[in-house]
């Protein structure tokens, strides 16, 4: 599959995989977090050693992707295995929590909370928000619950 094919080219130095897109910042992290490869971002942290902090051009971690488009094993994962920063913000401010509350992941939303690794308090600074400010702005009965 393509774990096999990143695995070979990153093997055979065809490949960097902490390079960026020059315009959007994107590592190979961010795609498969963004496409919901999990063996590629398991063979990424683990083997390739990837700086899975590293921001976009907008500020976007691999972990907020992830957690903005609800992809629940990775996020487990990456809250778990990669050392991830669970609040490093966004350029609106808005963290990996906020994001999830936002898109109504409510799972996602669990796993952070339980994690006991993310600032439940933190207000966005575009909005002024915290996260349970925006899940009730945005209806996420799930995601109050679990921030209450």
């Amino acid at each position: 599959g393509y774990t096999a094919v990143v695995q070979i080219l990153l093997e055979q130095g065809q490949v960097d995989a902490n390079r960026t897109d020059d315009v959007s910042g994107l590592t190979p992290l961010h795609i498969a977090c963004d496409l919901g490869h999990y063996s590629i971002i398991r063979y990424l942290v683990e083997e390739a050693r990837v700086d899975a902090n590293r921001i976009t051009t907008a500020s976007k971690t691999p972990f907020l992707i992830a957690c903005e488009i609800g992809h629940v094993a990775i996020v487990r994962f990456l809250v778990e295995q990669a050392q991830v920063d669970a609040n490093m913000s966004d350029d609106n401010g808005e963290t990996p929590l906020h994001r999830a509350c936002e898109c109504g992941h409510t799972a996602v939303v669990q796993i952070l909370v339980e994690s006991n690794r993310v600032n439940v308090e933190k207000i966005a600074k575009s909005s002024g928000m915290t996260p349970l400010h925006t899940a009730c702005r945005y209806g996420s009965t799930g995601a109050v619950k679990c921030l209450l």
